[in-house]
This record gives C-alpha cells, structure tokens and sequence, in this order.
C-alpha cells in the first residue's frame, strides 16, 4: 500500500498522517475496526486500511497506517519457503504426539496428508500477524495494543472454521491480544462486545455449508440426492482400487464415470461432514503440545518459539478432541479397504475431514494420491501455497494443462471436467458483466495477488473502470460480487450503484457471463479462464505488480495483451469496452484474439468435447495398475 505523501482530512475531522511524522508519537496501535478501541486523546497506528471504519464512528482521530510489510514483493515467496520448511520440520513432533495422544501409530506421511492444509495456514497466519506486531512495535515503540479484555483463542472445530476465523476481527484480536503478551509488547484492555458478530460468523458457516450442499447434485430434489449419497457412500466401502472423489463430477450426467465402476473405479460425492458441537476443549492433554520436544523449531527464532507456545490454542478439535468420530465417520463412509485416489484440491484443503482422512489412510498403505486442479492460479502465480502443498503432497497433480519439467513434479495435462462443460456455451445478449473477486482483509494465505491493505488499491481499479465507461455503457453494467465481502465494509460508490442482481440466472459468474456481450473480469484467475474457455468476448485487468507471474508462464499472458484482452490500466480496460461493444462478436472472432486465447487455454484451461473419454482412460489405467 502506497502511503499518502501529505495529510488527508475526512469529513468528521479525523486526519491520516504519513507514518513517518507521527513516529515516536503514537499512543495506541489499532488492530481491527472497532471504535471502542480507540484512544482519540493521542496519534493512533491502525495496522491496515480496514481499521480505516472507524474514522466514521470516532471524530478527530490522527492516524497513521502501518506500511504493508508484503508490498515488498519479493518477500512473499521467501516467507512462503520459509513457512514451508518450518511445517516440515513441526510435522514429526505433531505426528509423534498425536499418536501418543490417540494411541495410534500413522505415519509421518498420513498426518502430512491429513492436517498438512491447517498445519499451513495456521503458520501463513501466525507468521503474518506476528511479522505485522513487531513491525508496529518499531515504528510505535511507546504505543499500547489496545485489546478486548476477555480476548482468547478457542480451538476451532475442524479445518474449514479455522480457515473462517482467520477473516473474523473476534479472532484476530485474539490473536494479536496473544502474540502482544508473548512479544512483551503493552496491551490496554477494554470490554467490547461481539454478540453481533458472533451470530454473522455463524451464519456464513452456514451459508458455505449450504455451498457445499449444492455442489452434490444441484439439480436432484433432496431427498433423492440423500438416498443416492447413501448408495455411492455404500459402494465406496466395497471393492474397487481407484476412489474418485472431484467436485467437477456431477455423478447424475456422467454415468460414463459410474460405469468405470465395473472396471475398479468408485466415483464418490461431495457430502459435507458437521462437527460434533458443544465438544469441550479439553484443557490437561492439550497442555501436552506444549511440552512437545520440538528438537527441529530454532529457538532463537521468535516467530517459531511464539508458534509452538500457541499450538495448542489453534489445532482444530477434529485433529484432537473428534479426531475419533472423524475416523468413525470416515470408516462409515468409505471402508477399511485402501485405494488409489483421484480427489478434487478442495478436498485437500480440508473442507471434507471424512474423505481426507481416509485418503491418508490409503497414501499410508501405499496406495497413489492423485490431486486434481480446482481453480485458476495454479501454474502461472508466481508463488500459490496450495499448489506447492497439492503438487509436493501427491504422487501426481492432474493440471488444466500446464505441467514441469523438475524433478519430482508428476505433473499430468487432463481436460478439465468444469472447463468442458463450459466450453464454447457463449449465448450473447446486451449486458457487460463486471467480475470482482473480493480478498479478505488479514492475510490468509502467502499467495501472488493482493494481500492485507493492497486490496483496497485492487478494488480502486475497478472503481476508476467504471467511471471511464462512457455513461450509456455503464447503463448496461451488472456487478457481479462476491458472496462474502470479508469485513471491507460498504461498497465504494461507483460500485454500489450497479445492478448486483440479475433475476433468471443462476448466480454464477459463468452463467452470467455466458448471457452477457462483454465479460469484464478484474484479476487472473478462475473466473478469467471461464469465460475465455465459454468463448464471450472478455476483457480483463489488473495490476501486475500485485499478481506476478511465474518464469514461463509471461507469453501467454502477453498474447492476451498484445490482442487487447488484458490490460494492466483500469482506463485502457474502459475504452476497449466502448471500442467494441457494438462489434463485440466480430472483434472476438478476429484471427489474432482466438489465437492468443486458444494458446492461452491450451496451457492453463485445457478444455476437450471428449473429456469423459480422456478421463476415463486415465482412471482405467489407474485401476489397472492397482490390478497388477
């Protein structure tokens, strides 16, 4: 985030400051966007741009905002190589303790395979907001962290809350009100109440599990879908050497993959798995990760002695308190019997414990892992922790197309199950879709996009788009929002006055852009490689500073350029829009834009009419070897 060069005054008197004229000066650090954390008697340091609400609730503030320590780009693939090896080096404690804990004896593998996607956002966390405290701390050395007074990390209850909790400001005061205490650093407590925001958290549990939910067979009344969950689930416990468990599958219209059946292999549903509620932190054998000889984690280094004192705060219960009806449910489902496995990436995030469970089950009795791609990004970020996770984890990674040549890289081209079913499905009318992802406001995830603060740079290329459309053209703009807006608080101006809804089409960005005349798509990722592979005349921008490529990947995306699809300004993006939306068709068809988008898919969204046989002969062959 670029820091003004002057002072700038809001309309109820507060006014930022360059940080550096308040240095030395500040009373209070300001973590998360509650009013009642704020001391208006002194400078304030808020630690990013979403504590910037706040200037609305208490007048006459003077702030600063801390610098962005991840503007420094090329320090996000160092703290993600670091934070890789550090999870490699906690894994063998946390395996050795865990087995003592559950009186098992899995192996190091099974428990990478199984918690390896909490173990890793739980240190991108930890390392983000510790690498934010002790910044504060310098640049604000005589100012106090202000913190709710009953402020406590509680054990989430499996890996998808851990993942929700870290959007959440409750938790992250947590967070901060912990990590102050270890790093000495003075804390001012004051009551705050979350009643409110207790109750917003739960309901988008609630709306994600619903998410889940349609993704089985969206189109089954339910309770023909429950009963034919229960017969895959029935059959997934049976015979068979291959376990294909892809979200992309819809099971009712691929019966080609429920055939495969007859040849070893068993397609499987996604079926969200709810955690026991009300479980009791259990305190005493808890204490125990505490006292885990961690003979690997460098002592002297603050961040690993901080992260091992608050393990036993962040490891979900499913890893601990459930972990047995975890491995009841996944017995239940899926049997005793180990298989080579096919699964979607989202599984391997930890979203369905049941089937990762039993896939680390298998990989221990040395059956094969097989990831699947589950979204854009992959092959051509410059650094995506997922893809590092999936590719290292597996034995192979089914790619949309991209693969490596380096060593121990198993990476495998196959057409895409999502990208086929949407291929060259464009059907035209008069609107222009515009496409925003939304970021959230803590750091997740060391990936290259936008991080912290630098969203709110992001979002204002969005914003400068849509007043550089002439005015008739942006009378045919519908805005196509994320579900969930991660705290950012209202929409800026521009963007709110858009239409957000558009009734007769399924909320879905591809099928709104599959009934649109232009798609507008503002960051490089899943949503882009959509609507090329739909085949709507597209037109993307972003700022390439904040979503860098990786060596390799540049001709691509510089074909794309060079066609005039992609644009690195919002305003240039503007008047390509007002330059061909009445040729809209005509312009796309032109020989240099399908040529730069087919080489572009090719690559990194391998679609194919003939998907079902590509994938069938993989599986089969799979099936086959387990026979020998």
């Amino acid at each position: 985030m670029v820091v003004a060069d002057s002072t700038r005054a809001d309309a109820l008197g507060s006014i930022r400051f360059p940080v550096d004229e308040l240095r030395g000066e500040f009373r209070s650090i300001l973590v998360a966007p509650r009013a009642e954390l704020c001391d208006a008697a002194g400078p304030v340091l808020f630690l990013g741009e979403w504590c910037i609400p706040v200037c609305q609730e208490a007048s006459g503030l003077r702030y600063a905002i801390l610098p962005n320590p991840w503007d420094d780009r090329e320090r996000i693939a160092q703290a993600e190589a670091y934070c890789w090896d550090f999870c490699q080096r906690l894994f063998p404690g946390l395996a050795e303790h865990l087995n003592s804990l559950h009186g098992t004896n899995h192996s190091h593998r099974y428990w990478q395979v199984f918690l390896g996607s909490w173990l890793m956002h739980a240190v991108h966390v930890l390392y983000d907001r510790h690498l934010l405290l002790k910044n504060a701390q310098e640049i604000a050395q005589d100012g106090v962290v202000v913190v709710p007074h009953n402020a406590r990390l509680k054990p989430p209850p499996d890996v998808l809350q851990a993942h929700n909790d870290s959007f959440d400001d409750q938790w992250n005061l947590a967070c901060f009100a912990w990590l102050s205490e270890l790093l000495g650093q003075p804390a001012h407590r004051v009551a705050l109440d979350f009643t409110g925001r207790r109750q917003a958290r739960e309901s988008l549990w609630k709306i994600r599990l619903d998410r889940l939910r349609k993704s089985r067979f969206s189109d089954l009344p339910r309770s023909i879908e429950k009963t034919l969950g229960q017969i895959i689930f029935r059959r997934a416990a049976g015979d068979g050497q291959v376990l294909l468990a892809a979200t992309y599958h819809h099971l009712p219209r691929d019966w080609a993959m429920m055939r495969l059946r007859t040849r070893g292999v068993v397609a499987v549903a996604n079926i969200p798995w709810i955690p026991p509620s009300d479980v009791q932190e259990d305190h005493r054998r808890r204490h125990g990760l505490s006292t885990i000889r961690w003979e690997s984690v460098k002592a002297e280094n603050d961040f690993e002695s901080r992260f091992v004192q608050l393990i036993a705060s962040l490891l979900p219960q499913c890893f601990h308190e459930t972990y047995e009806a975890v491995c009841a449910e996944s017995r239940a489902r899926y049997g005793e019997q180990p298989k080579h496995c096919v699964v979607d990436g989202n599984f391997m995030l930890g979203f369905n414990l049941p089937l990762l469970e039993y896939v680390a089950r298998c990989t221990e009795a040395e059956r094969s892992l097989w990831v699947v791609q589950n979204g854009g990004g992959y092959g051509y970020f410059r650094t995506r922790s997922e893809e590092r996770l999936m590719v290292e984890m597996a034995d192979g990674f089914l790619s949309w197309g991209w693969h490596e040549e380096r060593a121990n890289r198993n990476v495998v081209p196959l057409p895409s199950p999502l990208l086929s079913r949407v291929r060259d499905r464009h059907k035209g009318g008069r609107r222009i879709v515009l496409t925003e992802g939304v970021l959230p406001r803590y750091t997740y995830r060391l990936i290259s996009c936008p991080i912290g603060s630098q969203f709110a740079v992001h979002r204002e290329g969005s914003v400068r788009y849509v007043q550089a459309l002439p005015p008739a053209l942006r009378g045919e703009l519908v805005y196509k929002r994320y579900d969930a807006d991660y705290g950012w608080g209202p929409l800026p101006e521009p963007l709110a006055r858009l239409p957000h809804e558009w009734p007769g089409i399924p909320y879905r960005a591809s099928e709104w852009n599959r009934h649109a005349r232009l798609a507008v798509v503002t960051y490089p990722d899943t949503t882009l490689i959509e609507a090329l592979a739909l085949n709507v005349p597209t037109i993307g921008f972003w700022n390439p500073d904040l979503w860098e490529l990786r060596a390799g990947s540049e001709p691509y995306f510089d074909g794309l350029l060079r066609a005039g699809i992609v644009h690195h300004d919002a305003g240039s993006a503007a008047a390509k829009t007002a330059e061909v939306y009445d040729v809209a068709r005509q312009w796309w068809a032109t020989p240099a834009v399908q040529q730069a988008r087919t080489a572009f898919l090719d690559r990194f969204g391998l679609a194919s009419p003939n998907w079902r046989q590509d994938w069938c002969r993989f599986l089969a062959k799979l099936a086959g070897l387990a026979d020998g």
